[in-house]
């Protein structure tokens, strides 16, 4: 019978190879070196957790209060880790432009 792909073994090794690189680099991944990682999931864990313990005093239903805490938590980590790397842009791009400025002004006074 032939075969309709070139060589699957080819596929395994290639999906293999990525399989080991996404692993190697999931080992290598520290939370703690993550810029804003460290706040958003503090925020995180109140938030999801003053959402769950408010759902749970509301309807005394446990598995309702584990879900909303849950996605409580997922969408306040994820906004609150997005803005704080937009802050972190702005104060990055501000200090970039005042560097060049001074470069700037310190190549003017060079000149002269």
């Amino acid at each position: 019978m032939l075969a309709l792909y070139p060589s699957s073994c080819c596929v395994h090794a290639q999906s293999k190879f990525e399989f080991n690189e996404a692993l190697d680099a999931f080992k290598n991944f520290k939370i703690s070196e993550t810029p804003c990682a460290r706040t958003a999931y503090l925020q995180g864990i109140a938030f999801g957790s003053l959402i769950g313990v408010t759902r749970f005093v509301t309807s005394k239903i446990v598995s309702s209060a584990c879900t909303f805490a849950v996605v409580g938590f997922a969408v306040s980590t994820a906004a609150s880790f997005e803005y704080c790397l937009y802050e972190r842009r702005k104060r990055v791009e501000t200090v970039r432009k005042a560097v060049d400025e001074l470069n700037a002004l310190g190549a003017k006074k060079g000149a002269e």
